[in-house]
């Protein structure tokens, strides 16, 4: 869908849009978290994620899992926290 964009603007507020999507069920820490302790929080994520159990009892149960890296959520909230005021503005009205 974002190929579809006619302007940056217009790929800005699709991205927006559908940014939720990629965040279906994110795992967040408090604040002031120790770094030691937040990369073994990531490690063990993306870890269990890949474990061919984990994957077996997934495939089972009928669920899809697609691992989306932090470096990857880091970048694409990076992304929307600089999306133009503008952007914001109108991606608001198109969803009223």
């Amino acid at each position: 869908m974002l190929d579809l964009a006619k302007t940056p603007a217009d790929r800005q507020a699709l991205e927006l849009m559908i940014s939720p999507i990629l965040f279906a069920r994110p795992f967040a820490a408090p604040p002031g978290l120790p770094s030691d302790r937040l990369q073994a929080l990531r490690t063990a994520f993306k870890d269990t994620i890949h474990d061919p159990a984990f994957i077996a009892d997934a495939a089972k149960a009928k669920l899809e899992i697609e691992y989306v890296s932090d470096e990857e959520i880091v970048a694409v909230l990076k992304r929307l926290y600089a999306t133009p005021k503008e952007v914001v503005d109108r991606v608001k009205a198109a969803l009223k």
